[in-house]
């Protein structure tokens, strides 16, 4: 990739990722591409990821059993925000077993994907795969702010609600209640909790820069082969190629991570902060409310910005393939030629069981968030929640 705007836009994503050293890649500036890292501070910093995140979701799930069975009525707020935390951390989680089983796999994807831009950028015009689309920043640079405000936007939310409900069952702190008035132990107690939450919440957004980049340019590429004057045979030749590149990307990142990312992850978040978001209003502390819509939004931004792009590449590749057998040369070419044409198949994002995730994948997930938001909207109506008012 030829873009230096493009490649300074995707180092500061990387670099944020990385700020508290919890993923192993890193930025290879003189290769200008991503790397495994192999310094021995950075592989402590990920293992003490990796454990904040398995202990901080034991405790997650042992509160949410405690709160569930307490006798009496549930405090719902808690309830939500244990909901909030496991996801969250389920996600980093996620993340971390996709690295360790296929970090070397990213970074080989990377590197060839670099390669291959090279060589259709020789055979094609790919210059407005570049071009402007908002200001002076291009189709990528967009989706790469929009994972920076959500993953930038976390840690003053996380840090201004602690400050204000540090007992909260949801916090670490709330087991020491009695040493929670020395400001030592206050403190030391709060850069734990902002800790935690920044540097899981910086590992959910490593598989953005993997997706979104390896995506475009396939899209742009696939794009650039389909509206060239190009022979039918080179397209066909090109057309695998994409094929096989899409085919590197699924195998570089594990069903379970794609799943999360596509479906039920995004789908999970938007349900319960929207619950939250409208059973709420009114009845919590400002400070306390005001994660919720913040969550409700970004996590809409997600869903459209992972399923819009994934689906994408499919929609692009039957574009390409329809291209080619419409082409009125293929009537003069031998029986060669149409049996390669067939024996074409469409490729794209494969998720879990989808081989192929189209955009009617998010009406699907918003269609199933609202059925279930309104069935528990019905269930817990407000003075079920909060029989006091």
């Amino acid at each position: 990739m030829k873009d230096e705007k493009t490649l300074n836009t995707l180092r500061i994503l990387v670099k944020v990722v990385n700020l508290v050293n919890g993923t192993p890649y890193e930025c290879d500036e003189k290769e200008k591409c991503l790397r495994v890292s192999s310094r021995f501070w950075k592989r402590i910093c990920v293992s003490f990821t990796k454990l904040n995140i398995l202990l901080y979701l034991a405790f997650l799930f042992i509160r949410l059993a405690g709160e569930i069975g307490r006798v009496g009525r549930a405090d719902f707020v808690v309830v939500i925000w244990l909901l909030i935390w496991i996801y969250l951390y389920v996600w980093g989680w996620l993340s971390f077993k996709n690295a360790r089983v296929s970090c070397t796999h990213v970074t080989a994807v990377f590197k060839g994907l670099k390669k291959y831009y090279a060589e259709m950028s020789a055979k094609y015009y790919l210059e407005s795969t570049w071009k402007p689309i908002f200001y002076q920043y291009n189709a990528l640079q967009l989706q790469i702010m929009a994972i920076l405000w959500i993953l930038i936007s976390l840690p003053p939310t996380v840090s201004i609600m602690f400050l204000i409900v540090p007992l909260k069952p949801q916090y670490i702190s709330s087991i020491f209640r009695q040493d929670l008035g020395k400001p030592f132990v206050f403190a030391g107690f709060a850069l734990l909790e902002i800790y935690s939450k920044t540097s899981v919440a910086l590992v959910d957004g490593m598989e953005g820069f993997h997706v979104l980049v390896t995506v475009y340019v396939a899209i742009c590429c696939t794009d650039a082969v389909r509206n060239s004057k190009s022979s039918s045979r080179r397209k066909i030749q090109d057309y695998r190629a994409l094929h096989v590149l899409m085919a590197a990307f699924n195998h570089s990142i594990t069903k379970e991570m794609l799943s999360f990312i596509c479906f039920w992850g995004p789908g999970g978040f938007i349900l319960i902060s929207a619950f939250a978001t409208i059973r709420f209003h009114d009845q919590v502390s400002l400070f306390e409310y005001a994660p919720f819509p913040i969550v409700l939004s970004n996590l809409l931004m997600a869903l459209l910005l992972a399923v819009l792009t994934t689906s994408s590449v499919g929609e692009a590749s039957v574009k390409l393939l329809n291209s080619i057998k419409s082409e009125r040369c293929l009537v003069n070419r031998g029986g060669l030629t149409v049996r390669e044409i067939k024996s074409l198949r469409k490729f794209g994002v494969e998720a879990g069981s989808a081989k192929v995730i189209e955009r009617i994948v998010i009406l699907k997930i918003l269609y199933l968030v609202v059925d279930t938001l309104m069935t528990g909207l019905v269930t817990f109506p407000n003075e079920a929640i909060f029989p006091q008012r």
